[in-house]
């Protein structure tokens, strides 16, 4: 069957040497499967069938490593993962002139919609996440976290488009003693956002891109999420949140400091994603992320209004 490629940017004698170092067979069609801000992703057709064809673009290559064995770490662990399948020799990274690539089994499945059994089901997943141990040789520190936070806003003061980093650095600032100090250290997603998972109904199939992972409070857990599923139109919805809380306290219960600091952790949820797309605009003007810093802050202003009870 002759090779299909849907666009020009990945050249086939490149494909073809990576795939060769898998048993799966002949590359006969690929396609771009998302435009997402990080990384490139291919649906690829092999004779043993359809696989996710991942150059890694977006972090060091000892942290795509950590990533790559942390999923596999988790799919022993029985959390709902897609595993990064093992080359021919034994490695789940291949070089090419692209980026690393990782291969994955493509998983059928879709972003879910806002609704009370799907923040029930990834509650639950995100508790049962959260209390496992991380082995030490996967540990990391919390890439958009408090210390980087203030480590980010010492180096940008003088940024010359400073709008949106000064207007990060002045609600960080006013955040920050609301957070207190953490009554945890676990290991956590960090961007479960719901493009981030993969539902068929109201069931998870996956819980996908872990590139954010690291150890920190499991509060910064539940304040992403509460920004990622329970927010329609970039307001938390009280009954979202409700089931988020409920869901997850019933696996791993809260204390009440804990639920108490909700709000302001639903802010630094928010905070984090301005973060996010701040950091990559140091290195090129991208329009897409400046829009997308500003519905975190359109979300950001009604977080104070989280309800902080079960």
């Amino acid at each position: 069957m002759p090779v299909k490629p849907d666009i020009q940017e990945l050249p086939q004698d490149e494909i073809r040497s990576v795939l060769d170092a898998y048993p799966f067979g002949y590359p006969s069609e690929w396609k771009r499967c998302s435009q997402g801000y990080a990384n490139r992703n291919y649906r690829v057709r092999l004779d043993a069938g359809d696989f996710l064809y991942r150059i890694c673009t977006s972090q060091t290559l000892e942290n795509t490593e950590r990533e790559t064995r942390l999923n596999h770490y988790l799919h022993e662990q029985g959390i709902p993962v897609a595993p990064p399948i093992a080359r021919n020799d034994g490695a789940l990274i291949s070089p090419s002139p692209a980026g690393p690539v990782v291969l994955y089994p493509f998983l059928e499945g879709s972003t879910p919609d806002y609704h009370p059994e799907n923040v029930r089901v990834i509650a639950k997943a995100a508790a049962q996440l959260n209390q496992l141990p991380c082995p030490e040789a996967l540990s990391k520190a919390n890439p958009v976290g408090v210390e980087a936070a203030h480590t980010f806003i010492e180096g940008t003061r003088d940024h010359p488009c400073p709008d949106h980093f000064r207007r990060f650095a002045q609600a960080f600032e006013a955040l920050y003693p609301d957070l207190g100090e953490p009554e945890d250290r676990v290991l956590v997603h960090g961007d479960l956002f719901r493009d981030n998972t993969l539902f068929q109904g109201h069931e998870l199939v996956a819980i996908l891109d872990f590139e954010d992972y690291c150890l920190t409070t499991r509060m910064f857990e539940i304040g992403v999420l509460v920004n990622g599923f329970c927010s329609p139109a970039n307001r938390p919805d009280p009954a979202l949140v409700k089931a988020l809380l409920e869901s997850y306290h019933a696996v791993s219960p809260l204390t009440g400091p804990e639920i108490q600091r909700l709000p302001a952790y639903a802010r630094w949820g928010a905070l984090c994603m301005i973060f996010w797309h701040l950091r990559s605009l140091l290195d090129a003007p991208d329009p897409r992320k400046v829009q997308a810093i500003d519905g975190h802050f359109e979300r950001l202003s009604h977080m104070k209004n989280v309800p902080a009870s079960l």
